[in-house]
């Protein structure tokens, strides 16, 4: 994926370095989900009303109770050392932008966590 073509104004209104930082911090996470052994899809479309970017992995999902909690600052789940600071960042970022952030976690199914413009 050509993060030129993400960061064009139609489909992501983030500054390159702030849009390869925020996909950096989502990627990141979940590759630490999958432990090395599963998928990691990342996409972008178009859309009538703006655009979506999104990662995704099939990772062992998050608890409904702990969805809300992931973003806020200071907050990890799952991570040894994690200081709760890369979920935050992005979505502080995204929002910051005028986009939404939404993470979607069927339990035990991945997770996705989706970027609207």
């Amino acid at each position: 994926m050509n993060l030129a073509q993400l960061n064009s104004d139609a489909l992501c209104p983030l500054a390159a370095e702030d849009l390869k930082r925020t996909l950096s911090n989502l990627i990141n996470n979940a590759c630490e989900a999958v432990g090395g052994t599963g998928t990691i899809e990342l996409g972008a479309e178009t859309l009538p009303d703006g655009s979506r970017i999104w990662v995704k992995d099939n990772g062992s999902g998050v608890s409904p109770d702990l969805i809300s909690k992931l973003g806020n600052r200071g907050f990890s789940f799952g991570k040894k050392n994690g200081h709760g600071l890369g979920v935050s960042h992005a979505k502080a970022t995204v929002e910051r932008a005028g986009g939404t952030f939404q993470i979607v976690s069927p339990e035990a199914q991945g997770t996705t966590v989706i970027l609207r413009f």
